[in-house]
């Protein structure tokens, strides 16, 4: 008997940087190469100042096809090209679904779509869906008013038109902005899938002495650390201002910014401008994470925008305690029960508290939190079992690979409830 041909996908991401969307999309390629499908994967470039996540993609076994043209800025000319490149995959290919990642892959990938659609209408060939992963709310972030405005009515344009089949939201709090709020996507196309994370090396976590002692800091130390990618959405200079801010309440803590980018020789002004300088640590970019979080007594995250950031569910899964910024997925993560995302089931999770939440820019609330955790053991290791035990039942790669099984089926017309019109 033969076997059956496996179901094609061109996966588009606007640039493959350091960042937990570029993590996600290598993992999808390979989770689900195993479950019969073949995905072409394909990146455009940098910014400036961006660290590349490339070498993440070969090791584990993903090729990545270069887009040079596609970037993140509105270029015509260069988006001209990008699109005609990803055309050009389109017709080669022969996907039956194109799923997108970032506002510009969005954009560029369902108009080439939309084209390829109309020539495989004339002579009559199948039609091929699109799926769009919405990993943040671009108009949260500081953008000028016009830009956004016309972002916005853009997204808004092509999610309600046919050029958009499915369209993959983080979070109860995410699909509220998208839909309710700014109406950027009809509610009967949205998915709920929360992000996951690859967990395997979080199951035995290594020794924390090593990196404590790489960066300075004794058992009597208290090490708060931020990780990812420096970025003005991820607002590192309330970070730093945090140093400054609880010094007298916790003379012995170090503020510890694990990632790169070109943001960076900003923040160590700012560190050397408040006097702080000698309490901030510069890492850089790391791949040993499991051993990095566990040295951190506490994980902060300062964000102006996020949609379900990675780093939190690792440093869950790691067993840390959470101090963040109530934006975009975070409150989900830290104290809301999950929602599956296909059949709306509501799962059975324990509501403990696995962090404490400030509202955005709020730094003396943060500096409040950040005191009463860095003078209560007890309270950090409550929060940090609370948060290993959820993120291990709920956010690990394998419910990933179900969801977007689940969700291509159905998708693709293969599933109960028919094919999407």
């Amino acid at each position: 008997m033969k076997a059956a041909e496996p179901t094609r996908i061109l996966r588009i991401i606007t640039r493959l940087n350091v960042g937990g969307p570029s993590r996600h999309v290598v993992w999808l390629t390979r989770g689900l190469r195993d479950r019969g499908y073949e995905t072409r994967l394909l990146a455009g470039r940098l910014a400036p100042g961006e660290d590349d996540l490339t070498s993440f993609a070969a090791d584990n076994g993903i090729p990545v096809t270069p887009v040079p043209s596609l970037q993140r800025d509105i270029r015509p000319g260069a988006d001209l090209a990008a699109y005609r490149t990803i055309l050009a995959e389109v017709r080669r290919f022969r996907p039956q679904l194109v799923h997108t990642h970032h506002s510009k892959a969005g954009f560029l990938g369902r108009l080439a779509v939309g084209r390829a659609n109309r020539e495989l209408a004339r002579a009559g060939g199948p039609k091929i869906r699109t799926v769009h992963t919405f990993h943040g709310n671009m108009i949260s972030r500081n953008l000028a008013p016009l830009k956004a405005r016309i972002l916005g009515a853009t997204e808004r344009w092509i999610s309600h038109s046919a050029l958009t089949d499915a369209a993959i939201l983080l979070s109860e709090d995410q699909r509220r902005e998208m839909v309710e709020e700014f109406r950027f996507v009809p509610a009967d196309k949205v998915f709920l899938v929360p992000n996951a994370v690859d967990l395997s090396a979080y199951e035995d976590l290594p020794e924390s002495g090593r990196f404590r002692a790489e960066i300075g800091a004794s058992d009597d130390d208290l090490v708060i650390g931020m990780v990812g990618r420096v970025a003005p959405q991820k607002h590192y200079e309330l970070f730093i201002r945090l140093a400054h801010a609880v010094r007298a309440e916790l003379p012995r803590s170090l503020f510890v910014v694990v990632g790169g980018g070109d943001g960076l020789s900003d923040l160590k002004r700012l560190a050397g401008e408040l006097h702080v300088a000698d309490r901030v640590r510069f890492p850089g970019v790391r791949v040993d994470l499991p051993s990095v979080y566990s040295a951190l007594d506490v994980v902060a995250l300062t964000s102006r925008n996020e949609g379900t950031p990675l780093s939190i569910i690792e440093a869950m899964a790691a067993g840390r305690p959470i101090l963040a910024t109530d934006v975009g997925g975070v409150r989900d993560l830290l104290t809301r029960e999950l929602r599956g995302p296909i059949e709306s089931r509501r799962l059975a999770v324990s509501l403990e508290e696995r962090g404490l939440l400030c509202e955005r820019d709020d730094e003396r609330g943060l500096a409040r939190a950040l005191v009463r955790l860095g003078r209560d053991a007890a309270l950090r290791r409550r929060l940090g079992m609370a948060g290993r035990r959820y993120a291990f039942e709920f956010h690990g790669l394998p419910r990933l690979f179900d969801d977007l099984d689940a969700l291509y089926s159905r998708v693709l017309g293969r599933a109960a409830g028919g094919a999407l019109s």
